[in-house]
This record gives structure tokens, sequence and C-alpha cells, in this order.
């Protein structure tokens, strides 16, 4: 900016000036281009005219600004004065070779040459600082980039290195099988090569190229040392629960030196608690035998103690390896377990006789008793059927009179009673026979005998109701159904008819089935066709004059086939049965007899031979084609590639149809059932190979 200056000053910047006009008719002219220190009027050359403007801007009489302001900074003071316009003549008459500021920016531009030289980062920090140092002269922001750019090439060097060294210090580690605690410190320096590759120097996961083999170990290792920290806590402890937990950690390790290694230490570990768990089971186990009384004094509260001995006994065997030589005193166990067992018996059998007051049941239990050693309980089971007998012989009429009445009692109502209850009836009904002729009981003694005969006629018609309904469930047929809805409505209202009523209501009635023959213009009138049962059948066909006129799905058993027919036999109808959905041939045919019956035949096969030599060239030997029955069809025609080669009329069976060719895969026959029907009811074709000289007919429907 311009200054205030004093008169004597101002004198002394005229004699400058008048100086400076002076040499100005010498001084040199450049064209105008690069920035050019001392060139304040932007003419491309340093010369008198660039003092005389510097001097008009320091008096205020031409502003100065821009590129022209930083070019008139020759001093490199950041302020344009009269210095800078001193210097500005100085250099004009050659008495300075570079202005202050010409030589810092020369001085610039060589330390970039250097550092784009060299490649080194500390020649582009020197010249960094020499640049920033400048002012912002045009030439700075040049220099400024040019060292941006061998910035960047160190920088990617930098990278490309350390991103090499983090490879080459990943593909360094053994793999999981070989590595252990010690390769701890190379996988943590490898670590510490990936963070400065992508910290320092801007890499990224995908520039590590083996980067999951460093997780992978890192992750090993972490497992590693908690399988490690833990099998050293089981050794410390030999605690099977330290072991168990441990030998989780240490199984999920890889296969490898590591896993092997941990897995030996914990076998050790685990054979000396084992060894200690068996000698500690063994003698629980003879302690607990030991404790048990003598079998004279041996009841049934000692069960549970025998039953304690014995599950010490399996654990030390089972869980410890031992063996019964280790049970020094296993005799006194099973002789005491032996005893028990006969104990139990015959406890349970003087309980029945108690309960039973029969003597078939004291018998029994006295056998039992009188085989137990003497002692306790003997005597105390001794007593107890002695009491039983006593009370026997007097109470026998009475017992089997209330014995019959009770079973009666807990019948249930008839409205609750099913088949299920036939047990408890009939046994009903035997006590009652006991009572009256083993003890003489006559009938008002069974004070309730009404309600057991009332429950067996129940019972008989159950039975009936049930068995009609099991034969309606099986054949689906109406009058079946008709009959067991008869014999379930005479039931009394109650759960067992409820259920059989479900039953039939859960059937799916075979239906008789309805088709109107629309093939034959004629008046029809209802006509029933009843056949035997074919229970390999799932449907039949009907045809009539050889056309097939639908298709039924049937049951397991085919009942009636209801047809609208003014003439069943004149008609020609025959009904073919199939055994399968997807089925190509008859298992049966069926033709319609005066009598409205059904004939049926069964489809059985045939083979021959049938020469057609005079119509394929090139045949070389015969071949076979087995067929079966096709007894609705009048006539066949046979093709060759499509093209109809002959036609020929059967009788009702097709038995014999030698053919000789090379090639069976272009032969097809065509069958019809009239002589005028223009589409076939059954093509086939030969599955058999070139060459062979046998063959099937497969049916293609």
């Amino acid at each position: 900016m311009p200054f205030p200056i004093s008169k004597k000053f101002k004198r002394f910047l005229k004699v400058l000036l008048l100086t400076a006009i002076m040499l100005t008719l010498a001084a040199p002219t450049h064209a105008s281009g690069d920035f050019l220190y001392g060139d304040a009027d932007d003419s491309g050359a340093v010369d008198v005219g660039d003092a005389i403007t510097i001097l008009r801007y320091v008096v205020g009489l031409t502003p100065l600004e821009g590129s022209g302001y930083l070019a008139a900074d020759v001093d490199g003071s950041s302020e344009v004065d009269v210095a800078d316009a001193i210097l500005v003549l100085r250099k004009i008459v050659s008495l300075i070779e570079y202005f202050p500021a010409e030589i810092a920016l020369n001085e610039a531009i060589a330390a970039v040459e250097r550092a784009e030289s060299s490649q080194l980062q500390e020649d582009v920090n020197a010249a960094r600082l020499l640049v920033s140092n400048l002012p912002d002269i045009p030439p700075k922001a040049e220099l400024s980039a040019r060292l941006d750019a061998v910035q960047a090439a160190i920088d990617a060097a930098a990278k490309a290195a350390a991103i090499q060294a983090a490879i080459a210090a990943i593909d360094g580690l053994p793999d999981l099988s070989a590595m252990t605690l010690a390769d701890k410190a190379d996988v943590e320096a490898a670590r510490a090569l990936v963070d400065t590759a992508k910290n320092d120097h801007g890499a990224v996961d995908e520039d590590i190229t083996n980067l999951a083999t460093l997780e992978a170990a890192e992750g090993f290792m972490a497992d590693l040392e908690e399988a490690d920290a833990a099998v050293a806590a089981a050794e410390a402890s030999e605690d099977q629960t330290d072991v168990d937990y441990a030998r989780t950690l240490v199984s999920a390790l890889p296969d490898g030196v590591a896993k092997s290694a941990l897995s030996d230490r914990l076998d050790a570990v685990q054979a000396s608690i084992d060894a200690a768990a068996k000698a500690a089971a063994i003698a629980a186990a003879i302690a607990a035998i030991d404790g048990l009384p003598e079998l004279s004094a041996m009841t049934l509260a000692d069960k549970a103690d025998v039953e304690a001995a014995r599950g010490l006994v399996d654990t030390a065997k089972n869980d410890h390896g031992a063996v019964d030589e280790d049970i020094t005193n296993l005799a006194t166990l099973e002789a005491a377990e032996g005893f028990m067992a006969d104990l139990e018996e015959a406890d349970a059998a003087v309980a029945a006789a108690e309960a039973s007051e029969d003597q078939t049941d004291v018998d029994y239990a006295r056998t039992l008793v009188s085989a137990l050693p003497d002692g306790v309980a003997k005597s105390a089971l001794s007593d107890r059927l002695d009491a039983v007998q006593a009370s026997i012989d007097a109470a026998a009429k009475a017992a089997a009179i209330a014995a019959a009445i009770a079973a009666i009692d807990g019948l249930p109502e008839l409205s609750a009673m099913t088949l299920a209850d036939k047990a408890d009836v009939e046994a009903a009904r035997g006590l009652v026979d006991t009572a009256k002729n083993d003890h003489g009981a006559v009938d008002e003694d069974i004070t309730n005998l009404a309600t057991l005969e009332v429950a067996e006629a129940f019972m008989t018609d159950l039975e009936a109701a049930d068995a009609a309904v099991a034969v309606a469930e099986a054949s689906r047929l109406q009058s079946d159904f008709d009959a067991a809805q008869t014999l379930v409505n005479d039931l009394p209202v109650g759960a067992a008819r409820d259920e059989l009523q479900a039953r039939l209501n859960a059937i799916d009635i075979l239906p008789s089935g309805t088709w109107t023959a629309e093939l034959l213009d004629q008046t029809v009138s209802l006509f029933n066709l009843s056949v035997r049962q074919l229970d390999q059948a799932t449907h039949y066909e009907l045809y009539i004059l050889g056309n097939n006129a639908g298709r039924k799905a049937i049951g397991e058993n085919i009942g009636t086939l209801t047809m609208f027919l003014n003439d069943p036999v004149g008609s020609e109808l025959k009904v073919l049965f199939f055994d399968g959905a997807d089925a190509v041939s008859p298992i049966a045919g069926a033709v319609c007899e005066p009598t409205g019956e059904l004939t049926i035949e069964y489809a059985e096969p045939y083979s021959g031979t049938w020469s057609v030599t005079e119509v394929l060239a090139g045949l070389s030997a015969d071949f076979t084609l087995t067929l079966q029955n096709i007894n609705f069809a009048t006539h066949y025609e046979l093709y060759v590639d499509g093209v109809k080669i002959d036609r020929v009329s059967v009788d009702s069976y097709i038995r014999h149809l030698p053919i000789v060719f090379q090639d069976p895969s272009k032969f097809e026959l065509r069958f019809y059932g009239n002589e005028t029907a223009s589409t076939p009811i059954v093509r086939a074709t030969c599955s058999g190979g070139v060459g062979t000289t046998e063959g099937i007919l497969l049916f293609i429907r």
C-alpha cells in the first residue's frame, strides 16, 4: 500500500524517476510470458517501466495488484516499496544478477528438481519447506503440484513395500496343524505389519491377499490360548468338570501338533482322575454291602438299601471300569437281591390272597413263603396267611356273592359302555357263576343280577352293530351301509352308538354311477350290470361300438355299474379294467351278457411271428412281439415311420404278430374298436433294440 512521504523524500523520488526515464532508453524489452520477478507492469521483461510502475504505486499515482504486485515484491518482504524499485534499477544496470526473492524461488525450484530426481522423502521434505516459504506467486502452485506427484510415487512405493512385508510375514507362518503357542509372536508381528500397511499407507484388506490366513491363525491362536489355559486349570484342579470343559475346547481345535499335545496332557489328567474315582467307587460299593442286615433280619424295608448298594456296584463297573472281583463282598449283595426278589413276590402273593381271600391265591402264596429262609420276614408273612385262611372257609359263599355284586356294580352305565367293557361284563358273569356253582348261591342272592343281564344283551347287540359297520366300511356299498344303520339305530343312546354312527358317517359310499351313452342315437333305458369283485382294479373304461365312452375311478371293490343303454348286447358294450392310474394295458375285459351279467376275461400274454419282409427293405432277422389280449379290437393297422403299410382284421384275440425288421423303433400298430372307427383305441410300439430277436409290444393309450 502507498504510504505518506516527506517533501525531501519526494525530491529524491523525482531524481530517481528522472534517472529511471533516462535508463529506459537503453533498457531491453521482452515479451510478456511466465511469471517474472521485477515485471511489475506485466510487460514480459524487467525494465525501467517496472521501476516507474513501482514508484508510481509508492507515491499513490497508480494502483498495483494481482501478479504485478507479486512480481514487484522483488526483495521478498511481502510489501512493495522504494527498496523494490531500487533493486529493479540495480538489476537493469547489472549491479545485481538476481533479486532476493528470485534467489529463493530458484532455490525452491532446484530443491524440487532434486526431490524429483532422488525420490527421497528427506529431499521432498526439504523442497516442501522452501516452496511453502515462497509468497503466493504462480510458480508456487506448480512446484507444490510437482512435489505432490513425487510424494505420491514415494507413498505408492512405501504402500507396496508395506503390503509385501505383511504378505511375506503371513506366508512365513506355519500351517495351523504345525502351529503352537511359540508362534504367537510371529502371528502378532504379521498383524502389526498389516496394521502398518493399512493405517500408515492406506492399504485395504483386499490388498493383503492372504489376510484370511492371518485371521485364521489369530483365531486359532486365541482358541489355543484358551484351551491351553483350560488344560492348565484341569491339571491343577484334577476336577472332572475342568477336564470336560478343557476337552471341549481342545476338541474344537483343528488337528495338529498343538491339539495332540493338549490332548495328551488331558489324557494324563483323566487317567489320574479315573484311577482315584474307581478306587472311591469300589470302596463305596463294598461299604454299602457291608451295611446290609443278615437275611434272617432283612425285610422289605431294606429294599432301598439293597438297591442303593447295587447302584454303587453298577457305577463302579460301568462308569469306572471295575470288575466283579474288585467288589470283594459282591456275593453278599447277590444273595440279598435274590432274597429281596423272593420276598417281594411272596409279599405280593400274600397281599393278593388277603385281597381276594381266594384259596388258590392262599395256596400259591403259601408255597412262596415256605421257600423263604427262616427269619422275621418269613414269620410275618406266615402269620398273615394263617389269618386269611381262617376267614376263607366261613366267608367263601358271602365273598363270592359280594364279588359278583361288586363286579356288576363296577360296570359302566349302558350310555357309557363300549366293546372295551366286554371283558368286565364276562368277568362279572364268571363271578356270578362261581357264586352259584361253587358256593350254592341263587339268583336272588345276586341283588343286581338284572343289571348284568341287561349289559350282556346290550353287548350282544353292540357286537352285531360293530360287525355290520365294519362290513360297510370294507364294501362301501349302500346296502351294507343301510343294514348297519338299522342295527346302530336300535342301540340305546350313548358313547358306543355315537362312535359307530361317526364311523358310518365317515364312509365314502361307492357311487353307482350313471353314464349316458351319447354315442348311441337311441331311446335309453336303465340297465344294471352286476360284476363280481376285482380287487386289483383301480378304474374302468366303457367302450361302445369300439369307441371310448368314458373313464371312471372305482374303489377297492367293484359293485354295480349303472348304464343307460337300450341294447347293451347289440351295442357291443365292453368294459376294460386297469390296475393303475397310468396303466397302458387292461388287466381284464368284460362284455355284457343278455342276462345283464358282465363276463370278465383276464388278459394273458401271447407271442408269435408275423413276417412283413415284403414291405420293409433290408430286414435280416426275426423279431417276436409279445402282446396281451385286446379282445375289444376289430382290426389293427401297421405303420412304419408314420406311414400306413397294411390293415389286418382280427378275431376276438390277437395271438401272433411275427415281424422281421432291423429298426423296431419305426414299427407301430394301431388297434381300432370297429370297422369304421377313425381314431385308434390303443397304439402299440416295440421296445426291442436293433439286431435283437425278442421284444415286448408296449401299449400307448
